[in-house]
């Protein structure tokens, strides 16, 4: 592009910028619609796993980036469960609450009762949910105890699996956990999280107590923020409070210059309006009516720090699935939202340029651009498996911006790549060029690969389709078929397979894959006579096939199965039988 070109595209982009942020409807509205209920576990074992009772400063992180108009309650449990802080929306005044009950947090109790606190903190959640999300976040580091009886602990334990969970998914709940103990219920806390969509995460020690939390309020009630780049971010002239969240490493100290200023703020210097918490581990410091400009920070390079800002004009994303398989695809939705509302004008969001950043846990980053899709006025995009690769397991951050030159928001999510249980090979026979061979393999340690079945797609050039059931497999857990050209040209096969695994049964159906293949016309041969057709080959039940085919293309993680995937729970077949 030349340097005009250039000066054009950018004088565009501040023009945007200017329109949509004229087009703010009124100033405090909130554009939060979240209900998060939050149980801390007291039990006398958080003594051990959390001496410096770092609970509490995380909870502060949290409460002060909680978006205001959230409804959000705390409770501790252990023996019983207590309301520390009632469901209320957020505001100063439950900020101001929260100050002064968090502090309250123990390790003092007797037991770990997570069903009555999930009762507790759930009571009045009847019915499917209104407007609002709802969220339950449950810090534990414990077992299902409720008494000296350890039938009586069994019993709440089956209680939490069977109708306590079927209740908060008739709720509408999602349920979101971190285990801070390698002690803890692995299998019950998957289970909860799982089976409702929610995130988990283990906290290897309480340090990572205030990151977890940040994560978790981001996939909960996500606060809206502005980009940061190196240690510097824009503020605009819609911003009415700025709050700089800043993660400490040893004696490195944080300050904090704004636009235009020669003398950087420190927690001692910074002016009487500006708040400026030293917690352990980070900085959080608020400025109420910013001035616009660019600000610069000192401290620490940590992709954690957050520019959170309360602002008319955010980006806000669809949820993404918690989990995807490594061979499945998402589709990430982002919306520009003016003062709670869905902002549909297209002459202003063609000059919005959105694109999203996808992190490894080991550092590296891959960008991509996201598309605006007229019809919806949402800016989309695909996450996940494409026909020429595949994301390796583990977890993504998913961080989108929107840039429209006087104004920058960012979003920020996370999920999680899981293996692929079942995994599918390709071959063309070299000499003819006039067949693949499929072979689908059953992961061992994953699944019982007895109970493999499906079937093959072939989609030739003609679109025609066939369908070839997968045959049970052989003695080396391998089911194979051989898909023979029907003309010449193109061809796509696409396999779709059922497996049962330990936490339930899985359908997996990874991206079609496309062949060049050759074809030479069959020699006419006189007619027969007909003959009644064969029976169905026994490896296949052919309900369940007639409903695979009815289905689709879709990828389907039914009951509990990606609960057992997270954290690569290994368990014998005979355990997993149905």
């Amino acid at each position: 592009m030349s340097l005009l070109g250039r000066s054009l595209r950018g004088a565009w982009q501040r023009l945007a910028g200017t329109l949509l942020l004229a087009c703010i409807l009124a100033p405090g509205v909130a554009l939060a619609a979240a209900d998060v209920r939050i149980l801390i576990d007291v039990s006398g074992s958080m003594k051990e796993n959390d001496p410096a009772n770092l609970r509490v400063p995380a909870m502060r992180l949290m409460s002060e980036l909680l978006p205001a108009g959230t409804v959000a309650g705390v409770w501790l449990f252990a023996e019983d469960a207590t309301p520390l802080i009632a469901p209320a929306p957020v505001d100063e005044a439950w900020r101001q609450r929260a100050r002064a009950e968090l502090p309250k947090i123990h390790a003092r109790g007797l037991f770990t009762d997570i069903e009555r606190a999930l009762a507790a903190a759930t009571a009045d959640w009847q019915g499917p949910p209104g407007e609002r999300e709802r969220h339950v976040l449950l810090l534990t580091d414990g077992v299902v105890d409720v008494s000296k009886v350890p039938q009586e602990s069994a019993a709440s334990r089956e209680r939490i699996l069977s109708a306590q969970l079927a209740q908060l998914t008739a709720s509408g709940a999602h349920v979101h956990a971190v285990a801070l103990s390698d002690k803890v219920d692995r299998e019950l806390i998957e289970a909860l999280t799982a089976g409702t969509g929610g995130w988990l995460e283990r906290a290897d020690d309480a340090a990572r107590l205030q990151r977890i939390f940040l994560h978790m309020l981001e996939q909960t009630a996500p606060p809206v923020t502005v980009p940061l780049e190196g240690n510097r971010f824009d503020i605009d002239k819609s911003v009415s409070e700025l709050t700089l969240l800043v993660f400490r490493e040893g004696d490195v100290p944080v300050t904090l210059t704004p636009p235009g200023a020669t003398t950087a703020w420190t927690a001692d210097s910074a002016p009487a309006p500006v708040q400026w918490r030293h917690e352990a581990g980070y900085d959080l410091v608020t400025v109420a009516q910013p001035p616009p400009g660019n600000w610069q920070f000192t401290g620490t390079s940590d992709p954690d720090n957050r520019a959170v800002v309360v602002t008319n004009l955010a980006l806000e994303l669809a949820r993404l699935p918690a989990s995807l398989l490594a061979s499945e695809s998402a589709r990430l939705d982002a919306r520009m939202v003016s003062g709670g509302q869905h902002v549909t004008r297209l002459e202003l969001l063609e000059l919005v340029a959105a694109g999203y950043t996808l992190a490894a846990a080991d550092g590296t980053s891959t960008p991509g651009q996201l598309a605006l899709d007229g019809e919806r006025a949402v800016f989309s995009g695909e996450l996940g498996a494409t026909a020429d690769a595949v994301l390796a397991p583990g977890v993504y951050q998913v961080t989108v911006t929107a840039d429209a030159g006087s104004f920058k928001r960012q979003a920020v999510t996370r999920m999680r790549i899981v293996a692929d249980p079942v995994s599918v090979a390709y071959s063309v026979d070299p000499a003819s060029q006039a067949a693949v061979e499929v072979a689908v393999t059953a992961d061992a340690s994953l699944t019982r690969p007895d109970t493999l079945e499906g079937y093959v797609s072939v989609t030739d050039a003609a679109n025609l389709v066939r369908v070839l059931p997968l045959p049970v497999a052989s003695e080396d857990g391998i089911a194979r078929v051989s898909v023979a050209a029907s003309s010449a040209g193109r061809h796509e096969v696409a396999v779709h397979a059922f497996v049962t695994t330990p936490g339930g049964a899985l359908r997996v159906a990874p991206p079609a894959q496309v062949f060049e293949l050759a074809w030479t016309p069959p020699v006419a041969e006189p007619e027969a006579r007909a003959e009644p057709e064969p029976p169905p080959p026994s490896g296949v039940a052919w309900g369940r096939f007639a409903a695979y085919v009815g289905g689709g293309n879709a990828v389907l993680a039914l009951g509990l199965g990606l609960a057992w995937f997270v954290f690569g729970r290994t368990r014998k077949p005979a355990e997993a039988a149905a």
